[in-house]
């Protein structure tokens, strides 16, 4: 059974038995539905392939260039993209009480897996109530969930503190 077959009986099957796209990392665990939607705009899997191997060698810039493109000439990916990289202002992550937050080093210095719980704002769409879903961390240069920020965030992710150097 060759992969295009085995796909078109099941869209998961994708990631299993096609070598290269089995390497990407998806940010989210996909449907069946949603492969079966990407494979009907991209018409094959050689040609998803092909447009997954130009993003992951495009540069950085020439990605963001081409996401912004797309968000304004298509509504659907500006709502996507929207919800992907912007969240309620006040909407975090429960990574425990306040207490805990504040109390002596030895709170510091074991960092604690933070309970995943979401704490919603109410939906407000007026510009400025959104802030980016995903920063750098000013300790350790690394990515972040902001979602799941608390005041002893640098010990919630990985990564070293390091001075930077002033020039």
């Amino acid at each position: 059974m060759s992969t295009s077959e085995s796909f078109r009986e099941s869209p998961l099957s994708l990631l299993h038995y096609h070598r290269p796209l089995k390497n990407y990392q998806f940010s989210a665990q996909l449907s069946a539905q949603q492969y079966s939607h990407i494979m009907a705009m991209a018409g094959d899997v050689e040609a998803l392939e092909e447009l997954f191997d130009a993003i992951q060698s495009a540069t950085a810039d020439r990605v963001r260039v081409v996401l912004r493109d797309i968000c304004i000439y298509q509504p659907t990916a500006f709502e996507a993209a929207y919800q992907k990289l912007l969240v309620d202002d006040g909407e975090t992550f429960d990574v425990g009480d306040e207490e805990e937050d504040e109390s002596a080093p030895e709170a510091r210095a074991s960092p604690k897996t933070p309970k995943r719980r979401v704490t919603k704002a109410a939906p407000n769409l007026q510009a400025g109530s959104k802030r980016r879903r995903y920063e750098i961390c000013h300790q350790c240069d690394e990515e972040y969930d902001a979602v799941a920020n608390a005041r002893t965030s640098c010990v919630y992710h990985d990564g070293t503190l390091r001075r930077k150097a002033l020039v």
